[in-house]
């Protein structure tokens, strides 16, 4: 499981690759170069035909540096190495290859694909597809703002559009605050990271694949946790009411749900709050404060023990 402190400290090495001796490519104009091979590239994904005007970058065998200066669209494939690769304004697809490498989407709809070993990613302004590929990952690197949620300390980055992300194997992190995003862990065990930025209401779909998962949502999101022990924070507000958390497959014999209560003012608020649990035809209802916060779909209460204090827990 991926420690979020250490975020702060991934981004600062993130800028030992502009060094002298990096492969740097700065592009504005169209560079002819032979087209990568197309067996290394996807890591198991098929890119979408590609218009005839998008122009090609293929990096060496060592720790190459591009960044786009103009919109046009590019397909750049870093192959081995460390790479950094910025990928501008345009429409733009991304191909890290071996290596642990920094994929920025900047603007622009872009298709990133972090591939087997572990990579940094974020997609950045624009509806982008994110695939990281089977290394252990991190999706997202601009710092926003610090929160708690239970024993992890989330670093939020600011990354808009209507986005499609992909973990792969392995153990990724995958932060989302802005925008509609369908977000898979595949497999491994992930961190999964919807909440919404400040009042921003903006529905996620979260798929916590294969393996022992955390999923934070809030505000309308949907989570599945899938197959493995589950733990599943649902932020609550004191300060506004917030559309309901739908949990699709909340199982009682492995999964562990904890409502993450925000506000600007705490102090009146302790984990001994009551949790009121309602059936209803579509499932069991979670509510505190008098506010609906979780959906548990198809439960009823007889699937739960006499004792839920230890499955639903409050964090303050």
């Amino acid at each position: 499981m991926w420690l979020l402190l250490a975020l702060p400290a991934l981004l600062g090495a993130a800028f030992l690759l502009d060094s002298d001796d990096d492969d740097d490519h700065h592009a504005e104009r169209s560079e002819d170069t032979d087209p990568p091979p197309e067996d290394d590239s996807t890591g198991g994904a098929t890119p979408e035909e590609e218009p005839s005007d998008v122009l090609r970058l293929t990096g060496t065998e060592g720790d190459n540096n591009f960044r786009i200066l103009g919109d046009k669209p590019y397909r750049i494939d870093g192959r081995g190495g460390d790479d950094k690769v910025r990928a501008g304004p345009g429409d733009n697809t991304v191909f890290g290859g071996a290596g642990t490498d920094i994929l920025l989407g900047e603007g622009g709809d872009d298709r990133l694909f972090g591939n087997a070993d572990p990579d940094l990613v974020e997609g950045g302004p624009g509806n982008d597809a994110i695939f990281l590929g089977d290394g252990n990952d991190e999706s997202g690197t601009s710092i926003l703002y610090a929160s708690t949620v239970g024993e992890l300390t989330m670093a939020l980055e600011m990354q808009t559009g209507d986005d499609l992300i992909r973990g792969g194997d392995g153990d990724d992190l995958i932060i989302d605050i802005r925008g509609s995003n369908t977000i898979y862990g595949d497999l491994g065990d992930d961190v999964l990271l919807a909440y919404d930025h400040e009042d921003e209401h903006s529905p996620d779909i979260v798929h916590g694949g294969y393996g022992d998962d955390r999923l934070a949502g809030d505000d309308g999101d949907t989570l599945t946790g899938g197959a493995g022990a589950d733990e599943i924070y649902v932020a609550s507000s004191i300060d506004m009411v917030k559309e309901i958390v739908t949990v699709t497959d909340f199982d009682p014999a492995e999964d562990n749900l904890v409502i993450d209560v925000l506000g600007d003012d705490l102090s009146g608020v302790n984990e001994d709050e009551e949790i009121v649990i309602r059936e209803t035809e579509d499932g069991l209802i979670l509510e505190l404060f008098e506010q609906q916060v979780a959906l548990l779909q198809g439960l009823r209460l007889a699937d739960l023990p006499a004792d839920t204090s230890a499955m639903f827990t409050i964090s303050v």
